[in-house]
């Protein structure tokens, strides 16, 4: 439905999001974030002021999580979005609360770019439901974030596999892993605690975990983010940033931050063979970060015209399906172990 109204609200939508689009400053500090937006009208068979709030925030919600920072406008399916949801909700409480049973770590290999030798392992949870099979991390993700169950289900994806690289190094391979932090998970009080004790308790030594957060995340609160990232890496842990250039981060932030890798996101990889611009954007990166100590690692690699062509411009690290899927921590362990 898209009557004068409707083009006034479609366009005051639009100016709210350009508001946000540039960092602002408070005392002093430049800081960014995004906006979500959900919109819903009145029409003559339904003028229950309630329902129209509660249709907004249904079209709000799914602006969220199909990836934030725009407007969606609601339509009858997204009735059925929240059932489902609500639904999948109980059954992810369900699954965290009886132990995390049902989660299963699988891991990816990241590849030295020169010696082409396994030095790290990006952790990545899969989730098989008794009741309804295997779910996408796209789905239940942002679900367990909305609700706070990431923070015990993230606690048991750090400690798998923290014990896993301990299995790693004691048998004379000394492969780091990669374990991603969402926003919740970073914001605890006693974030640097429950690293310590992970560490610790499987007596993996800090510099062979590697903390890694999204491009997104940095746009929150710059300053906090630093001061939780400092406080992270002063205990030997080392911090990747993940799916850089899909975000709002600024070469200053790439900067302050005390980053030991960052991950060109795949979007830049796919059809690098194609577009020498992508091919000097990767470079450009490279240099940038190479000068403060900052390793780069390509994600996404699929074939050896792409692995040739990242290799060139000095990238440390390649991820990719032309390297490896990622594989449960048994069929990981085999390979390790042949190769």
């Amino acid at each position: 439905m898209k009557n004068l109204y409707g083009e006034q609200v479609y366009e005051v939508a639009h100016k709210v999001m350009r508001v946000f689009e540039s960092p602002f400053y408070i005392e002093g500090y430049e800081t960014s974030c995004t906006v979500s937006l959900g919109i819903a009208f009145l029409n003559d068979a339904n003028k229950d002021p309630d329902d129209l709030i509660r249709k907004a925030n249904l079209a709000l919600s799914d602006s969220k999580v199909s990836g934030k920072n725009k407007f969606i406008l609601y339509d009858v399916s997204l009735q059925k979005f929240q059932e489902d949801t609500v639904s999948l909700e109980r059954a992810l409480k369900g699954a965290v609360d009886e132990g995390c049973g049902e989660f299963k770590v699988y891991y990816q290999p990241i590849i030295d770019a020169k010696s082409g030798k396994i030095v790290a392992a990006e952790a990545l949870t899969r989730w098989f439901s008794d009741e309804y099979g295997f779910v996408s991390p796209v789905k239940f993700i942002p679900v367990a974030e909305q609700t706070g169950l990431i923070i015990p289900l993230g606690k048991y994806i750090l400690n798998a596999a923290i014990k896993e690289a301990k299995k790693w190094l004691d048998y004379g391979l000394d492969i780091s892993v990669s374990v991603n932090f969402s926003v919740i998970q970073i914001l605890q009080t006693d974030l640097v605690q429950t690293l310590l004790k992970a560490l610790q308790t499987y007596k993996l030594p800090a510099k062979n975990l590697i903390f890694e957060i999204t491009e997104s995340l940095a746009v929150n609160d710059i300053n906090k983010i630093i001061e939780i990232l400092s406080a992270v890496k002063q205990i030997g842990v080392r911090i990747a940033m993940d799916d850089f250039g899909t975000g709002y981060s600024s070469l200053n932030h790439l900067r302050r931050m005390p980053l030991d890798i960052v991950k060109i996101d795949r979007s830049f990889i796919f059809n690098i063979e194609f577009d020498p611009y992508t091919v000097s954007f990767v470079d450009t990166i490279a240099k940038f970060c190479h000068m403060k100590g900052t390793k780069i690692c390509c994600e996404g690699i699929e074939n050896e015209t792409q692995k040739s062509l990242l290799k060139s411009v000095n990238v440390d690290n390649l991820q990719g399906y032309l390297f490896g899927k990622p594989a449960p921590a048994d069929e990981f362990w085999k390979r390790l172990t042949s190769d």
